[in-house]
């Protein structure tokens, strides 16, 4: 269950329909919750680029499973879904990006060839990807991303120890911001960041879809921008 859950955190898209023979907790690299200690994706924790890309490559992920296409393809459709809209909205993870997506689709290729469950080979290739990502193309969280990173970890826990989705988002949004404010100061560029977040959330939940959604934020985000010194 907890895998499921985890996919809600900040954004209330629904996760894709597992395949048969695979639980609620499959997921493309890049695209849901690390298993076992590691917690959510790292590298969504660091990179707002990662954070709305990923749901759409989960859209494609689960939309290629309900045409009856299989795992293995679905997943490659995936991943070229996250890294055209990493190319469209974050040019300066491009060319960082492109290298490990590469690495994580041969790391995919290899172990399906050599026979490995499907499940087993992306779980492996999560671990490439998130290795190159942070290795290679990501900096110091600076003080707002960390306080971002503690309210992500806050409602993780909350959901795993049984609260309500809904109640444990709302939580963590509120220890975000009181982060922000006492050790960030929340600026200009916070406030539109916070504006862009709350219109997204709106967007979502009055129905339109993640693409969509993400787009108008997107807009959101610039004209606010364009008003700050």
């Amino acid at each position: 269950m907890t895998g499921i859950l985890a996919l809600v955190a900040f954004a209330s898209e629904k996760p894709g329909r597992p395949a048969d023979g695979h639980d609620g907790d499959f997921r493309p690299p890049m695209f849901g919750q690390a298993k076992g200690e590691t917690g959510p994706l790292r590298v969504q924790r660091h990179s707002r680029c990662h954070r709305m890309c990923g749901p759409l490559a989960r859209d494609a992920f689960a939309e290629c499973l309900e045409a009856g296409e299989p795992e293995d393809v679905c997943y490659e459709r995936a991943l070229t879904e996250f890294e055209e809209c990493m190319l469209e909205m974050c040019p300066s993870y491009v060319s960082c990006t492109r290298n490990c997506v590469h690495t994580a689709k041969q790391s995919f290729r290899v172990c399906c060839r050599e026979g490995g469950e499907v499940g087993v080979c992306a779980a492996d290739a999560q671990a490439a990807f998130i290795d190159c990502i942070e290795g290679e193309c990501l900096e110091a969280p600076t003080c707002p991303e960390e306080c971002r990173i503690d309210a992500e970890t806050e409602f993780y826990q909350c959901v795993i120890d049984g609260g309500e989705v809904d109640v444990c988002r709302e939580a963590s949004w509120v220890s975000m911001f009181v982060c922000l404010d006492e050790q960030c100061g929340r600026g200009c560029q916070i406030d539109c960041r916070a504006e862009a977040h709350a219109l997204l959330q709106e967007c979502l939940d009055e129905g339109g879809t993640m693409r969509d959604c993400i787009q108008a934020a997107k807009v959101s985000l610039v004209d606010c921008l364009s008003g700050c010194e």
